[in-house]
């Protein structure tokens, strides 16, 4: 059974798991993204403080994170030529 959960803190230390896992994966597949720091305790903390962190669980084992939020983000405001103009 699949069930998403709002992320607490206390959920951190399974949270931190995935995402390194996560950026494990995407580096052993030449994958740049997530390899400078990113996402960070830090940043999730953030996410969770903003009711906007959630954890999705296959048969209560926490297996994925994601972060959803409506707020506005200027870096996908205008795309140009396929490309975004800030890659941060």
């Amino acid at each position: 059974m699949i069930e998403i959960k709002r992320a607490m803190y206390e959920d951190m230390e399974q949270i931190i798991a995935i995402i390194e896992e996560a950026k494990e994966y995407l580096k052993l597949n030449n994958i740049d993204q997530w390899q400078n720091n990113y996402p960070n305790k830090n940043t999730i903390a953030q996410d969770i403080m903003m009711n906007e962190a959630y954890i999705v669980y296959l048969d209560q084992i926490p297996c994925a994170y994601f972060m959803l939020s409506y707020q506005k983000e200027s870096s996908y405001d205008e795309v140009i030529e396929g490309a975004w103009s800030n890659n941060e």
